[in-house]
């Protein structure tokens, strides 16, 4: 909190971010556009019609299931980092209420869809609301509270300039880099999988990649 703070200030008084706040404010075309672009604007048959069959209908499925399958690897990799740091994880490794914190990803991620917003999904930085204490689902209610009252204080909240957000993501990284204390590292099959996770994560800038290489290493040196 007094890194959110003393960063802004530190960042005007520096000369790297200018000390202006922005109350434009375009109401009738952004809600026109909200209105007839962005609020459920669904085209079903867009990749079966005659026209768009072939290549355009094969690369619409193969976007579908591409997102489909990332979203998926990045929501489980998330929810089991968060879990693992809030002691949510039962001793046989599954998360507690992991299909239903699946089902709330999965109908957050349709509904933003449907309002045209960009993917309503679980998040790295739900570690750090673990790390003040967070352990249930009132956390996010009171975060959602705190986002529409950010909505009055947009003009004053631009003035935050992006690396004082920065740290909460280095303390959700401190948090979840701790699950890394239950891998046995003097077990080859069980150490190569996990640092391919870890290390592919950062260069990939993808979870879900990270993820994937961890799987599909696990099982190509257990089985070889």
């Amino acid at each position: 909190r007094r890194g959110l703070v003393a960063t802004p200030l530190m960042s005007v008084l520096t000369g790297h971010s200018p000390l202006r706040m922005s109350f434009a404010c375009d109401s009738g075309g952004q809600t026109a556009d909200f209105l007839n672009v962005s609020l459920v604007k669904l085209d079903f048959l867009g990749p079966v019609r005659p026209s768009n069959l072939g290549a355009v209908g094969g690369t619409m499925i193969a976007l579908v299931l591409d997102f489909t399958m990332v979203n998926m690897f990045d929501s489980m990799g998330t929810m089991f980092g968060v879990a693992t740091a809030a002691g949510m994880v039962e001793k046989e490794g599954n998360v507690i209420g992991l299909k239903k914190g699946l089902l709330s990803d999965a109908i957050g991620t349709a509904t933003g869809a449907l309002l045209g917003t960009s993917t309503v999904t679980t998040v790295v930085e739900s570690a750090a609301g673990i790390g003040e204490g967070g352990r249930t689902g009132f956390t996010s209610v009171i975060t959602g509270a705190l986002f529409l009252i950010a909505l009055l204080l947009a003009p004053v909240t631009g003035l935050i300039p992006g690396v004082a957000t920065a740290p909460a993501l280095i303390c959700g990284g401190c948090l979840m880099i701790g699950s890394l204390k239950a891998v046995d590292f003097s077990e080859p099959t069980e150490a190569l999988p996990a640092f391919l996770t870890v290390a592919m994560m950062p260069l990939t800038y993808s979870i879900a990649n990270g993820i994937a290489f961890g799987l599909i290493s696990y099982v190509v040196v257990k089985v070889f």
